[in-house]
Protein backbone atom coordinates (compact mmCIF):
# COMPACT_ATOMS: atom_id res chain seq x y z
CA UNK A 1 0.00 0.00 0.00
CA UNK A 2 1.01 3.52 -0.68
CA UNK A 3 2.49 5.20 2.58
CA UNK A 4 0.70 8.16 1.90
CA UNK A 5 -2.12 6.62 2.38
CA UNK A 6 -1.78 7.08 6.26
CA UNK A 7 -1.96 10.56 5.87
CA UNK A 8 -5.30 10.95 4.52
CA UNK A 9 -6.35 8.31 7.09
CA UNK A 10 -4.73 10.12 10.13
CA UNK A 11 -6.61 13.10 9.12
CA UNK A 12 -9.86 11.67 8.41
CA UNK A 13 -9.61 10.31 12.06
CA UNK A 14 -8.25 13.13 13.60
CA UNK A 15 -11.15 15.28 12.68
CA UNK A 16 -13.55 11.77 14.09
CA UNK A 17 -12.19 12.22 17.04
CA UNK A 18 -12.14 15.83 17.22
CA UNK A 19 -15.81 15.76 16.85
CA UNK A 20 -16.11 13.07 19.60
CA UNK A 21 -14.43 14.80 21.77
CA UNK A 22 -16.33 18.52 21.11
CA UNK A 23 -19.60 16.27 21.88
CA UNK A 24 -17.83 14.85 24.94
CA UNK A 25 -16.19 17.63 26.76
CA UNK A 26 -18.71 20.19 28.40
CA UNK A 27 -16.16 22.70 28.22
CA UNK A 28 -15.68 22.50 24.46
CA UNK A 29 -18.20 24.38 21.56
CA UNK A 30 -20.16 21.60 19.81
CA UNK A 31 -19.10 20.60 16.52
CA UNK A 32 -19.34 23.38 13.63
CA UNK A 33 -21.08 22.42 10.00
CA UNK A 34 -19.15 24.68 7.78
CA UNK A 35 -15.06 24.07 9.58
CA UNK A 36 -15.88 20.87 9.18
CA UNK A 37 -16.66 20.57 5.37
CA UNK A 38 -13.47 22.81 4.60
CA UNK A 39 -11.58 20.26 6.58
CA UNK A 40 -12.72 17.28 4.50
CA UNK A 41 -12.50 19.28 1.38
CA UNK A 42 -8.77 20.45 2.49
CA UNK A 43 -8.44 16.75 2.67
CA UNK A 44 -9.56 15.81 -0.40
CA UNK A 45 -7.77 18.11 -1.94
CA UNK A 46 -4.45 17.08 -0.63
CA UNK A 47 -5.12 13.99 -1.88
CA UNK A 48 -6.02 15.13 -5.27
CA UNK A 49 -3.02 16.67 -5.86
CA UNK A 50 -1.04 14.16 -4.46
CA UNK A 51 -2.43 11.88 -7.83
CA UNK A 52 -1.91 14.63 -10.27
CA UNK A 53 1.77 14.37 -8.99
CA UNK A 54 2.71 12.63 -12.14
CA UNK A 55 1.93 15.35 -14.54
CA UNK A 56 5.26 16.98 -15.99
CA UNK A 57 6.68 20.05 -13.85
CA UNK A 58 9.84 21.37 -13.56
CA UNK A 59 11.64 21.79 -10.37
CA UNK A 60 12.02 25.30 -10.80
CA UNK A 61 8.27 25.35 -9.98
CA UNK A 62 8.34 24.59 -6.26
CA UNK A 63 11.95 27.18 -6.07
CA UNK A 64 8.50 29.86 -5.77
CA UNK A 65 7.12 29.10 -2.72
CA UNK A 66 9.87 28.54 -0.61
CA UNK A 67 11.27 32.02 -1.87
CA UNK A 68 8.40 33.28 -1.49
CA UNK A 69 7.54 32.31 1.82
CA UNK A 70 10.80 33.28 3.20
CA UNK A 71 10.44 37.05 2.05
CA UNK A 72 7.32 36.96 4.25
CA UNK A 73 9.62 35.94 6.95
CA UNK A 74 12.42 37.94 6.50
CA UNK A 75 16.02 37.44 6.95
CA UNK A 76 15.52 34.18 9.64
CA UNK A 77 14.06 32.69 6.57
CA UNK A 78 15.43 34.22 3.23
CA UNK A 79 18.82 33.29 4.13
CA UNK A 80 18.66 29.53 5.21
CA UNK A 81 16.34 29.66 1.90
CA UNK A 82 18.91 31.46 -0.21
CA UNK A 83 21.42 28.93 1.51
CA UNK A 84 19.33 25.41 0.75
CA UNK A 85 18.58 26.97 -2.84
CA UNK A 86 22.52 27.53 -3.58
CA UNK A 87 23.19 24.44 -2.63
CA UNK A 88 20.81 22.41 -4.77
CA UNK A 89 22.10 24.19 -8.22
CA UNK A 90 25.63 23.37 -7.17
CA UNK A 91 24.38 19.64 -6.61
CA UNK A 92 23.24 19.93 -10.02
CA UNK A 93 26.60 20.99 -11.39
CA UNK A 94 28.75 18.51 -9.34
CA UNK A 95 26.45 15.46 -8.79
CA UNK A 96 29.86 13.53 -8.51
CA UNK A 97 30.95 15.15 -5.30
CA UNK A 98 28.79 13.04 -3.06
CA UNK A 99 30.10 10.15 -4.71
CA UNK A 100 31.77 7.85 -1.62
CA UNK A 101 30.47 10.94 0.56
CA UNK A 102 27.04 10.18 1.40
CA UNK A 103 28.03 8.13 4.60
CA UNK A 104 30.39 11.26 6.00
CA UNK A 105 27.64 13.87 5.16
CA UNK A 106 25.20 11.59 7.23
CA UNK A 107 27.53 11.59 10.44
CA UNK A 108 27.93 15.57 10.45
CA UNK A 109 24.00 15.67 10.14
CA UNK A 110 23.38 13.84 12.48
CA UNK A 111 26.31 15.46 14.68
CA UNK A 112 25.27 18.68 13.78
CA UNK A 113 21.61 17.68 15.08
CA UNK A 114 22.85 15.83 18.40
CA UNK A 115 25.08 19.26 19.19
CA UNK A 116 22.48 21.76 17.80
CA UNK A 117 20.56 22.29 21.49
CA UNK A 118 23.85 22.55 23.74
CA UNK A 119 24.86 26.02 23.55
CA UNK A 120 20.96 26.76 24.17
CA UNK A 121 21.06 24.37 27.50
CA UNK A 122 24.63 26.10 28.83
CA UNK A 123 22.14 29.32 28.91
CA UNK A 124 20.02 27.30 31.06
CA UNK A 125 17.32 26.82 28.20
CA UNK A 126 16.14 23.32 29.46
CA UNK A 127 12.79 23.31 29.24
CA UNK A 128 12.23 19.87 31.38
CA UNK A 129 13.84 22.00 34.25
CA UNK A 130 12.15 25.52 32.98
CA UNK A 131 8.91 24.85 31.14
CA UNK A 132 8.74 28.59 30.49
CA UNK A 133 11.74 28.54 28.31
CA UNK A 134 10.05 26.27 25.50
CA UNK A 135 7.46 29.41 25.03
CA UNK A 136 10.13 31.14 23.81
CA UNK A 137 12.61 31.49 20.80
CA UNK A 138 15.00 29.10 22.80
CA UNK A 139 13.04 26.53 21.65
CA UNK A 140 14.11 27.19 17.92
CA UNK A 141 17.49 24.71 18.68
CA UNK A 142 15.39 21.76 20.16
CA UNK A 143 13.17 21.75 17.09
CA UNK A 144 15.67 22.77 14.35
CA UNK A 145 18.11 19.44 15.77
CA UNK A 146 14.53 17.15 15.53
CA UNK A 147 13.98 17.89 11.82
CA UNK A 148 17.71 17.09 11.46
CA UNK A 149 17.62 14.46 12.67
CA UNK A 150 14.60 13.25 10.89
CA UNK A 151 16.05 14.12 8.15
CA UNK A 152 19.32 11.37 8.73
CA UNK A 153 16.49 9.26 10.15
CA UNK A 154 15.00 9.10 6.55
CA UNK A 155 18.25 7.92 4.97
CA UNK A 156 19.49 5.44 7.04
CA UNK A 157 17.13 4.50 10.30
CA UNK A 158 19.64 4.17 12.86
CA UNK A 159 17.73 2.87 16.04
CA UNK A 160 20.89 4.44 18.33
CA UNK A 161 20.00 8.31 16.45
CA UNK A 162 16.40 7.59 17.38
CA UNK A 163 16.54 7.14 20.70
CA UNK A 164 19.22 10.03 21.46
CA UNK A 165 16.40 12.13 19.23
CA UNK A 166 13.89 10.75 21.92
CA UNK A 167 15.69 12.23 24.57
CA UNK A 168 16.46 15.25 23.44
CA UNK A 169 12.92 15.50 22.72
CA UNK A 170 12.24 14.49 26.51
CA UNK A 171 14.75 17.59 27.62
CA UNK A 172 13.03 20.26 24.83
CA UNK A 173 9.30 18.45 26.78
CA UNK A 174 8.13 18.82 22.61
CA UNK A 175 5.60 15.57 22.37
CA UNK A 176 5.61 16.27 18.58
CA UNK A 177 9.38 16.46 18.11
CA UNK A 178 8.91 13.06 19.25
CA UNK A 179 6.47 11.40 16.72
CA UNK A 180 8.03 13.29 14.09
CA UNK A 181 11.29 11.32 14.92
CA UNK A 182 9.35 8.00 15.31
CA UNK A 183 6.99 8.33 12.24
CA UNK A 184 10.39 8.83 10.29
CA UNK A 185 12.05 5.68 11.54
CA UNK A 186 9.14 3.20 11.29
CA UNK A 187 8.21 4.36 7.83
CA UNK A 188 11.77 4.05 6.70
CA UNK A 189 12.63 0.97 8.06
CA UNK A 190 9.41 -0.09 7.52
CA UNK A 191 9.86 -3.65 9.85
CA UNK A 192 10.72 -2.36 13.21
CA UNK A 193 12.77 -4.68 15.87
CA UNK A 194 10.35 -5.36 19.29
CA UNK A 195 12.56 -4.55 21.58
CA UNK A 196 13.76 -0.98 19.44
CA UNK A 197 9.53 0.00 19.42
CA UNK A 198 8.99 -1.24 22.68
CA UNK A 199 12.29 1.50 24.07
CA UNK A 200 10.54 4.15 21.81
CA UNK A 201 7.24 3.77 23.12
CA UNK A 202 8.71 3.92 26.42
CA UNK A 203 10.20 7.24 25.66
CA UNK A 204 7.22 8.57 24.26
CA UNK A 205 5.57 7.71 27.27
CA UNK A 206 7.69 9.27 29.54
CA UNK A 207 7.53 12.24 27.13
CA UNK A 208 3.58 12.74 27.31
CA UNK A 209 3.63 11.82 31.09
CA UNK A 210 6.42 14.62 31.41
CA UNK A 211 3.85 17.32 29.78
CA UNK A 212 1.10 16.02 31.69
CA UNK A 213 2.38 17.02 34.87
CA UNK A 214 3.86 20.11 33.50
CA UNK A 215 0.55 21.13 32.27
CA UNK A 216 -0.61 20.30 35.94
CA UNK A 217 2.22 22.39 37.10
CA UNK A 218 1.39 25.22 35.20
CA UNK A 219 -2.70 25.71 34.92
CA UNK A 220 -3.03 24.76 38.84
CA UNK A 221 -5.86 22.19 38.77
CA UNK A 222 -6.28 19.96 36.20
CA UNK A 223 -9.18 17.80 35.47
CA UNK A 224 -8.31 15.53 33.04
CA UNK A 225 -6.29 11.98 32.99
CA UNK A 226 -3.38 11.79 30.76
CA UNK A 227 -5.74 10.07 28.38
CA UNK A 228 -8.61 12.31 28.73
CA UNK A 229 -6.04 15.27 28.20
CA UNK A 230 -4.97 13.91 24.34
CA UNK A 231 -8.56 13.18 23.58
CA UNK A 232 -9.62 17.15 25.09
CA UNK A 233 -6.65 18.32 23.15
CA UNK A 234 -8.12 17.12 19.84
CA UNK A 235 -10.79 18.76 20.34
CA UNK A 236 -9.01 22.25 21.85
CA UNK A 237 -7.18 22.53 18.80
CA UNK A 238 -9.76 21.64 16.66
CA UNK A 239 -11.70 24.38 18.25
CA UNK A 240 -8.95 26.81 17.94
CA UNK A 241 -9.35 25.87 14.00
CA UNK A 242 -12.83 26.56 14.15
CA UNK A 243 -11.97 30.10 15.35
CA UNK A 244 -9.68 30.77 12.87
CA UNK A 245 -12.26 29.45 10.08
CA UNK A 246 -14.46 32.01 10.98
CA UNK A 247 -11.17 35.15 11.21
CA UNK A 248 -10.16 34.09 8.00
CA UNK A 249 -13.26 33.42 5.43
CA UNK A 250 -13.56 34.34 3.02
CA UNK A 251 -10.37 35.71 1.41
CA UNK A 252 -7.57 35.16 4.13
CA UNK A 253 -6.05 37.49 6.25
CA UNK A 254 -2.11 36.11 5.27
CA UNK A 255 -0.68 36.41 9.19
CA UNK A 256 0.50 33.19 10.03
CA UNK A 257 2.91 32.17 7.52
CA UNK A 258 4.68 34.94 7.76
CA UNK A 259 5.20 35.23 12.08
CA UNK A 260 8.13 33.68 13.54
CA UNK A 261 6.18 32.25 15.79
CA UNK A 262 2.10 31.84 14.46
CA UNK A 263 1.19 29.85 17.70
CA UNK A 264 1.85 33.00 19.97
CA UNK A 265 -0.31 34.83 17.49
CA UNK A 266 -3.11 32.73 17.41
CA UNK A 267 -3.14 32.42 21.39
CA UNK A 268 -3.11 36.60 21.17
CA UNK A 269 -6.48 35.85 19.34
CA UNK A 270 -7.52 34.17 22.09
CA UNK A 271 -6.61 37.09 24.75
CA UNK A 272 -3.93 34.36 25.99
CA UNK A 273 -0.25 34.98 26.03
CA UNK A 274 0.62 31.32 25.46
CA UNK A 275 1.08 29.69 22.14
CA UNK A 276 -2.06 27.10 20.61
CA UNK A 277 -1.77 24.88 17.83
CA UNK A 278 -4.40 25.07 15.43
CA UNK A 279 -4.66 21.91 13.19
CA UNK A 280 -3.17 21.36 9.64
CA UNK A 281 -6.34 22.86 8.32
CA UNK A 282 -6.13 26.32 10.65
CA UNK A 283 -3.09 27.89 8.95
CA UNK A 284 -4.49 27.72 5.09
CA UNK A 285 -7.89 29.10 6.19
CA UNK A 286 -6.92 32.09 8.08
CA UNK A 287 -4.15 32.80 5.57
CA UNK A 288 -6.21 32.00 2.40
CA UNK A 289 -9.82 31.48 3.56
CA UNK A 290 -11.48 29.34 0.93
CA UNK A 291 -8.00 29.96 -1.89
CA UNK A 292 -5.93 27.20 1.39
CA UNK A 293 -8.03 24.79 -0.59
CA UNK A 294 -5.65 25.53 -3.27
CA UNK A 295 -2.27 25.26 -0.57
CA UNK A 296 -3.71 21.77 0.33
CA UNK A 297 -3.83 20.95 -3.10
CA UNK A 298 -0.18 21.90 -3.99
CA UNK A 299 0.99 20.47 -0.91
CA UNK A 300 -0.13 16.94 -1.85
CA UNK A 301 1.72 17.74 -5.49
CA UNK A 302 4.72 18.56 -3.74
CA UNK A 303 4.48 15.05 -1.28
CA UNK A 304 3.53 13.42 -4.69
CA UNK A 305 6.92 14.14 -5.83
CA UNK A 306 8.83 14.58 -3.05
CA UNK A 307 7.85 10.11 -2.26
CA UNK A 308 9.77 9.38 -5.22
CA UNK A 309 13.27 9.40 -3.44
CA UNK A 310 12.27 7.10 -0.42
CA UNK A 311 14.48 9.52 2.06
CA UNK A 312 12.40 13.23 1.30
CA UNK A 313 9.15 11.06 1.00
CA UNK A 314 9.51 9.73 4.53
CA UNK A 315 10.51 13.32 5.78
CA UNK A 316 8.01 15.05 4.18
CA UNK A 317 5.42 12.47 5.06
CA UNK A 318 6.59 12.43 8.69
CA UNK A 319 6.23 16.36 9.00
CA UNK A 320 2.71 16.31 7.24
CA UNK A 321 1.77 13.61 10.02
CA UNK A 322 2.51 15.51 13.19
CA UNK A 323 1.27 18.69 11.32
CA UNK A 324 -2.52 17.35 11.33
CA UNK A 325 -2.67 18.28 14.90
CA UNK A 326 -0.01 21.15 15.27
CA UNK A 327 -0.59 23.19 12.16
CA UNK A 328 1.95 24.37 9.33
CA UNK A 329 4.07 27.38 9.40
CA UNK A 330 6.40 29.33 8.09
CA UNK A 331 9.21 26.60 8.23
CA UNK A 332 6.88 23.07 7.52
CA UNK A 333 5.42 24.68 4.29
CA UNK A 334 8.67 25.45 2.33
CA UNK A 335 9.92 22.19 3.74
CA UNK A 336 7.89 20.36 1.72
CA UNK A 337 8.12 21.95 -1.25
CA UNK A 338 12.29 21.96 -0.66
CA UNK A 339 12.16 18.35 0.10
CA UNK A 340 9.86 18.14 -3.66
CA UNK A 341 13.25 20.32 -5.08
CA UNK A 342 15.56 17.91 -3.67
CA UNK A 343 13.29 14.70 -5.02
CA UNK A 344 13.30 16.09 -8.75
CA UNK A 345 16.80 17.06 -8.30
CA UNK A 346 18.31 13.54 -6.96
CA UNK A 347 16.86 11.93 -10.07
CA UNK A 348 18.35 14.01 -11.96
CA UNK A 349 21.73 13.57 -10.76
CA UNK A 350 21.05 9.81 -10.16
CA UNK A 351 21.49 10.46 -6.97
CA UNK A 352 21.17 7.00 -4.57
CA UNK A 353 17.76 6.60 -2.01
Amino acid sequence: MDRAYILWAVMVAYISLAIISKLHFDQLPPPKPCPLLYALAFTFSMFLGYHFAGRKVPAWVFVIPVLGIALLVGPLGFLPAVSFLGAVVWLKKNPEWFTGRTELMWKILVVSALLLPLPVALMGAIPLLDPATRYSLLKLPYLASAYLLVFALSYKPDSRILILGLLIALVSTFRSSALLLLAAYVLRKGKVEGRVLGVALFLLLIIFLVRHVINVMTYGIWRFSLFEELLYRIGFTYSVYERLFELGMPIGRLELLPSINPRLLVGSFFGKAREYTYTIFGQPVYDFGIFGLLESFFLGFALGRAVKNPVTGVSSLSILLVSVESGLDAFKVPAIFALAILSEVSRECGGRS
